[in-house]
């Protein structure tokens, strides 16, 4: 190779490195779980009231997908908004999660079991939806999810109307 053509390689070599470096110190860093996942839920008493939380500690804002779906059971919000999608058995929340954000936003579901099962399931995951900016594809690329507890549950029927979260 001629001395042009290394340094060339080189040059494209480090560029290269240094997107991704920066890439990698510059992605968002989402924290999520839900909230209000109690042990035993009487449904007697009303359904059972989850809090999905997150928050992105990372240095990129990030547009995200906040997925809730439920098996065995229905699932409603308060209030339908126009950014989010809706069916019985799941909520989609479109969201922007700001860098650098101290708190945790929150979105509340409401969950009932369908008819009379023996368990119900509710799973908490997300998604990043970021554009084609340069900030959205190092997001995309880059996203660490950190899904504390609990993002996952499973209930078991322990009498008529009380369910039990298996752990």
């Amino acid at each position: 190779m001629r001395k042009w053509q290394v340094t060339l390689l080189v040059t494209v070599l480090l560029a290269v490195l240094g997107m991704v470096g920066a890439g990698w110190s510059l992605r968002p860093v989402i924290d999520y779980y839900m909230d209000g996942v109690d042990d035993t839920v009487n449904f007697q008493w009303g359904p059972l009231k989850v809090s999905l939380k997150f928050r992105n500690r990372g240095e990129v804002d990030s547009s995200l997908l906040l997925l809730v779906a439920v098996r065995n059971a229905n699932i409603s919000v308060d209030k339908i908004e126009p950014w989010m999608t809706y069916n019985e058995t799941q909520v989609i929340f479109r969201v922007n999660a700001r860098s650098r954000m101290e708190a945790y936003r929150s979105y509340d579901v409401n969950i009932r079991p369908v008819g009379d099962p023996q368990n119900f399931t509710i799973t908490y995951t997300i998604e990043d939806v970021s554009g084609s900016s340069i900030s959205g594809i190092i997001s995309r690329l880059f996203l660490e999810p950190h899904p504390y507890f609990a993002t996952y549950a499973l209930y078991n029927k322990t009498d008529a109307t009380t369910y039990e979260l298996l752990k």
